[in-house]
């Protein structure tokens, strides 16, 4: 589960690239986070 969720992290660069556009945005964040919990069928 480990490595799926570093996947998944890896796939969305503005949850950890300081440099993204939407690095700051909150609400994209959330999205983000969501989405890889959905994939991950964590609640």
């Amino acid at each position: 589960m480990e490595k799926r969720l570093i996947q998944k992290v890896f796939e969305h660069d503005l949850l950890y690239a300081v440099d993204s556009v939407h690095y700051r945005d909150r609400h994209m964040r959330a999205v983000a986070w969501a989405e890889i919990g959905k994939d991950l069928g964590i609640p």
